[in-house]
């Protein structure tokens, strides 16, 4: 019947009316009748032309159809690997675990093949797409993308400013990190990172030929350029031949501005290294946050104590910066709040016969004085609001006049701190604490006599207790505070 409404039967000599147009009725042969049909020319006739029919295509419109759907087939599932890519890459996870079998990446593509059946083919393919090499350069198209938007976004606000600095990673490779700062339509500050470059040494024009080679890479000009930030290393801020320099050279509207945080560490850094007391106790204190990080024994044994005598949360015991002055804070609340709870983990440490005994024990010597106690109060008092303005300065939406008004708040807090009153108050806490723990007493430190050629014929001043010695803490001379050329570094330009 198909055969005959398309019009191909028309030249068939031996038609089966009965199959066709007048209808099957003999219904107690139909099982022979319809054995019959199917052997007879007529039906075998329609069944060919009716095959031929539908293939009217040529061939090669066939092929090109064939591998048109296999290019959707295959674009669809390169699509699915660089989203899978993009995710891992979004949220900082490997690609590789330790074969690409148990890796994230062919674990995510696995994950897909439920829900894309192609997928299964694709992966079995001898080329699918999933190579290390293939890997990198598709995270490198999402990294041209990122940067290409920023660059976009900074061309529109016209006017922008950098912030490069330079550090090694593991592999003592140095690495020149470039930032980008601008303004938006709507006023509002960004800092978008662009890129690690890898100098071939770190002299001021190989580092000023980066930054420049940076900015026409991404077509930008260098003469909207409005500003520098640096550190302060003769390499980068050099009057002469820093980076800075050779910058402000070629456009002499991109003003220099030392680094903010950086002023900050360099000034707490200095105060405490000036002062032997704290530079002492800062000390110890790292050797105690090295001893609990290397050793499982001493972070059970200090949970134990600390969990026992501690009715607030336990703070943990960590190590201090290197680098980074002023994210020791934390480090030294935790010291200073559960001190007694740390003297009792160490007098167990070091009645032990492990190897950790000899340094728990020096460190408990340490921290069995007072004057420790005293000198890390004291760095308490310094580096908590130096922090809140390091925190403060480091903020992507901080204006110039708001860095200017941190810095002022902070100067006038750390200038009323050189008040005697101030140092009586804390030593007087200090005392309190130290008698109720039963430190050793906060005794006045072995006072030498200055040259002749500096005081003349008058006599020095020797303090005969820990309370005459607090006038020292208003002196400027004094180290245990901030003098006045160190409040002044504070001062944004």
């Amino acid at each position: 019947m198909m055969a005959e409404r398309l019009g191909l039967f028309e030249l068939s000599r031996n038609r089966e009316d009965v199959f066709i147009s007048s209808g099957f009725r003999n219904w107690k042969k139909a099982l022979q009748r319809f054995q019959e049909h199917a052997r007879c020319r007529s039906h075998q006739f329609a069944v060919e032309r009716v095959a031929h029919s539908s293939s009217a295509q040529p061939v090669d419109c066939q092929l090109s159809a064939q591998r048109e759907a296999e290019q959707r087939e295959a674009r669809a599932c390169l699509e699915v690997i660089m989203t899978s890519i993009q995710y891992l890459a979004r949220q900082g996870l490997a690609l590789w675990g330790h074969d690409s079998a148990e890796g994230n990446l062919q674990q995510l593509m696995l994950l897909w093949c439920k829900d894309k059946p192609g997928m299964v083919r694709w992966l079995e393919r001898k080329v699918a797409f999933t190579s290390p090499l293939v890997q990198n350069e598709i995270l490198q198209l999402f990294a041209h993308a990122v940067v290409k938007g920023i660059a976009s976004r900074v061309a529109d606000a016209k006017r922008f400013a950098i912030i490069v600095d330079g550090t090694q990673d593991i592999s003592r490779k140095e690495q020149l990190a470039i930032c980008l700062r601008y303004v938006d339509s709507e006023y509002m500050p960004h800092e978008d990172f662009v890129g690690l470059y890898e100098p071939p040494d770190t002299s001021g024009a190989t580092i000023a030929n980066c930054i420049k080679d940076v900015l026409t890479r991404l077509n930008l000009s260098l003469s909207d350029l409005r500003g520098q930030t640096y550190d302060g290393a003769a390499n980068m801020s050099g009057k002469y031949r820093g980076c800075q320099a050779i910058i402000a050279e070629a456009q002499p509207r991109a003003l220099f501005v030392h680094c903010g945080a950086h002023c900050v560490n360099l000034v707490s850094q200095v105060v405490t290294e000036a002062c032997p007391t704290v530079r002492d106790a800062m000390q110890v204190i790292n050797e105690l946050g090295v001893l609990f990080s290397m050793s499982l024994t001493a972070r059970s044994a200090f949970q134990k104590v600390a969990t026992e005598s501690e009715a607030g949360h336990v703070k943990q015991i960590r190590p201090l910066c290197q680098t980074r002055w002023l994210v020791r804070v934390k480090a030294i609340e935790a010291v200073v709040t559960q001190y007694e709870a740390v003297l009792q983990c160490l007098e167990e440490l070091s009645t032990t016969g492990n190897p950790l005994a000899a340094k728990a024990s020096g460190i408990l010597h340490s921290m069995r004085r007072g004057s420790t106690l005293l000198s890390l109060e004291m760095a308490l008092r310094i580096f908590t609001p130096l922090e809140t303005l390091n925190r403060a300065l480091q903020s992507t939406y901080q204006t110039v006049s708001g860095m200017v008004q941190a810095v002022s708040e902070v100067k006038n807090e750390l200038t009323a701190m050189r008040e005697p009153s101030a140092f009586d108050n804390m030593l007087e806490s200090a005392v309190q604490r130290q008698e109720c723990m039963d430190l050793d007493a906060i005794v006045v430190l072995r006072q030498r006599r200055p040259p002749r050629r500096l005081t003349g014929p008058a006599n020095n001043y020797v303090a005969e207790s820990i309370n005459d010695s607090s006038i020292g803490w208003a002196m400027p001379h004094n180290h245990y505070l901030l003098t006045d050329d160190q409040l002044n570094i504070l001062c944004l330009p």
